[in-house]
């Protein structure tokens, strides 16, 4: 499998695997886990996750009761699923590196565990392993994902690519994927959607056709092991911000990176740069580190901010513990207090308020 990356970051690569990157290529305000812009009579509630890739010999980790209790209470989830489908049960005898795959079981346990229902649920498989199984493999994740009774985003062939529409609650949802990288590219008339069809998107268009209360993004961009995002990755979100996209959530650095507000003061769109990893294999402990993203929707008819707008968010960093059977995702506040101290002082220096963060209206 061919690298996507310019070999001066191949070289880097393991390093920065062992050590995940703090440099500041570009200065971004910091900005609290947690905030509110305004208030709704009526609102609705979408989790986003970063990547949920799989662990050796396919064992699904357990949820904390509050990280169930989080997922339970989302009108929709929205995440990354970062391997082909491929296969009906799991296998015990897995060993993940560079190529990846799942069985349909193994989403059926992550569904039950962390209390995610499939049927309130979109997951994007426009990444860089999209490819892992070749045009067919993306197929048969496309049928396997479609039988869970999952919405799928970031095919090419959806309409239009890559955008897919979903009703939350008398809202209307338009959500977004694509992918900067590819380790095996697929054909060009099939496949994932791009970042070169995401560039050419007329946002606001599509809003207007489609009719459309809010538009999310979950991009699979940035470079791998990086805190910080690169300065064009925040070009491209600021673009995407002034033509109309409310909220964006992106993966693929297995990192948490910062929030931003971008776009009009009075109705910002939200970004995330990286939620990291929901779970994944990991070698080292900020790897283990990700968040989940809460946002709250206006669903009233009369909001003179604009129906749909986001009126707030949380974040809540999720932590993967222990190893083997023993994987287990909790809240921050459950990690071992060693471990929640070094994720702590790492979050200081991404956001405004790592211990404490205002709680959204229950």
């Amino acid at each position: 499998m061919a690298s996507p990356y310019p070999w001066h970051y191949d070289l880097r690569w393991p390093w920065l695997h062992l050590r995940p990157s703090m440099r500041a290529h570009v200065e971004l305000p910091r900005r609290p886990l947690a905030a509110r812009f305004g208030a709704a009579r009526s609102i609705r509630r979408v989790i986003m996750f970063g990547d949920l890739m799989g662990l050796s010999g396919d064992r699904v980790p357990t949820a904390s009761r509050a990280v169930q209790d989080t997922f339970a209470r989302a009108d929709l989830v929205i995440g990354n699923c970062e391997a082909p489908v491929v296969r009906e049960h799991n296998d015990a005898h897995a060993r993940y590196l560079a190529n990846l795959s799942l069985g349909s079981q193994y989403l059926r346990d992550f569904f039950a565990r962390f209390a995610v229902d499939p049927a309130r649920c979109v997951l994007s498989i426009a990444n860089n392993h999209a490819g892992d199984a070749g045009l067919d493999g993306l197929r048969e994740t496309e049928a396997r994902l479609g039988a869970l009774g999952i919405q799928i985003a970031g095919v090419r062939d959806s309409q239009p690519a890559p955008l897919v529409v979903r009703e939350v609650g008398g809202l209307r949802l338009g959500i977004a994927a694509w992918t900067t990288w590819m380790n095996s590219p697929l054909p060009s008339v099939s496949g994932v959607a791009g970042a070169a069809e995401a560039a050419a998107v007329d946002w606001r268009a599509q809003r207007e056709a489609l009719g459309l209360d809010t538009i999310v993004a979950t991009p699979h961009w940035e470079w791998e092991f990086q805190h910080v995002p690169q300065p064009d990755t925040v070009a491209v979100a600021r673009g995407l911000a002034a033509a109309g996209v409310d909220a964006i959530a992106g993966h693929h650095p297995h990192v948490i990176q910062p929030l931003a507000y971008l776009g009009d003061a009075a109705r910002p769109a939200i970004c995330a740069f990286s939620l990291g990893n929901l779970f994944a294999r990991t070698l080292t402990w900020p790897h283990r580190l990700g968040a989940l993203l809460e946002l709250e929707l206006s669903a009233d008819h009369d909001d003179a901010g604009g129906r749909g707008r986001v009126i707030a968010y949380r974040m809540h960093p999720t932590v993967q513990v222990g190893d083997g059977d023993r994987t287990r995702v909790v809240m921050l506040a459950e990690a071992p207090s060693r471990l929640r101290t070094r994720i702590e002082q790492r979050l200081d220096r991404l956001f405004t308020s790592a211990r404490s963060s205002p709680c959204l209206a229950a």
